[in-house]
């Protein structure tokens, strides 16, 4: 049995390094126009975020009118989530293979329209604590969209008590990082505070391995890495021109922008030391018409380890 288990592994092995090439349409399906995330930190070191987005349909016709959307939240730890426009039929956090907020949306939108979403929650398990350094910091990723370009991506941190962060522009009462980003590009605000700034724990602290699996035997591992397998190869081989217009999940603790391989070098989030953190993989996007990398698009191989860990 073992024999068979290691030659299926060296199978999977061999399978992922192969190279894919994804199907992509030549031009975008949506385009953020606008893109304002909000925080406002409690004195537990807990943070209250609010999103604004305005989200522009482009090809209505592709893969169908725009009927409800997944945006990348930190991790899942959160609560109160709230629709604060008109035009969220509904909105719940969604578990899949990361991190969401899921949002229906009141009707089916086309081409050429802009749909407002403003939503906001709580958000729990973000800091880092350097107690050595009497240092509680903050190293926030906002979700990217993989295929879909940002016009104007803005965040706004609240600055009361912040001693340290890598922007020197306000507006008010808080630190702002703006920026355009490309299709997959992404932005990095950090900021430090003295750890007695917040009532925080250690044990409030981002769990860098929420999300791994860290329970079942060798042979159950392989066989979730090769049913993976036959599901990216099933879906390339696919091809077509449909796509899946999201990005990759998030995840729970908090680390740096490094590691986790496709979510790029990070997820969207506030992040610290690894990939498995406080964050989302990326920004989401538009999934109403399909189910996640079924389409044979925005397929990226991942290392064995990567698979195997569920990441």
């Amino acid at each position: 049995m073992k024999r068979i288990l290691s030659a299926a592994a060296v199978f999977i092995l061999l399978l992922l390094l192969v190279p894919v090439t994804p199907a992509r349409a030549s031009d975008p399906l949506d385009e953020i126009k606008n893109y304002n995330i909000t925080i406002d930190p409690r004195s537990d070191g807990t943070l209250d975020m609010t999103y604004h987005i305005d989200w522009l349909v482009l090809d209505s016709t592709s893969e169908g009118p725009l009927t409800w959307v997944k945006i990348g939240i930190p991790n899942s730890h959160i609560d109160t989530i709230k629709a604060l426009s008109a035009n969220i039929k509904s909105i719940n956090y969604l578990s899949e293979s990361g991190s969401y907020v899921r949002i229906d949306l009141d009707r089916a939108y086309n081409a050429g329209e802009t749909v407002p979403l403003d939503f906001s929650f709580h958000q729990s398990y973000m800091y880092r604590l350097d107690s050595e350094k009497g240092i509680c910091s903050f190293t926030f990723v906002p979700g990217w969209f993989d295929e879909a370009q940002v016009d104007s991506l803005k965040i706004l941190w609240n600055k009361s008590d912040v001693i340290y962060s890598d922007s020197s522009v306000t507006e008010g009462n808080y630190i702002v990082w703006s920026m355009a980003l490309a299709p997959g590009q992404r932005c990095t605000a950090i900021v430090r505070y003295n750890s007695y700034s917040f009532s925080t724990s250690e044990g409030m602290q981002a769990d860098e391995n929420e999300e791994s699996n860290g329970t079942g035997s060798d042979s159950a591992l392989i066989a979730i890495a090769i049913i993976v397998v036959i599901i990216i190869f099933i879906a390339v081989s696919a091809g077509g021109s449909g796509r899946y217009r999201g990005g990759f999940g998030g995840g729970p603790g908090i680390g740096l922008s490094a590691g986790r391989p496709g979510c790029a070098a990070t997820r969207s989030c506030a992040c610290a030391s690894s990939c498995a953190c406080a964050c989302a993989c990326a920004g989401g996007g538009r999934a109403g018409c399909s189910v996640k990398n079924f389409y044979g698009a925005a397929i990226q191989t991942k290392p064995l380890h990567a698979v195997l860990r569920g990441k």
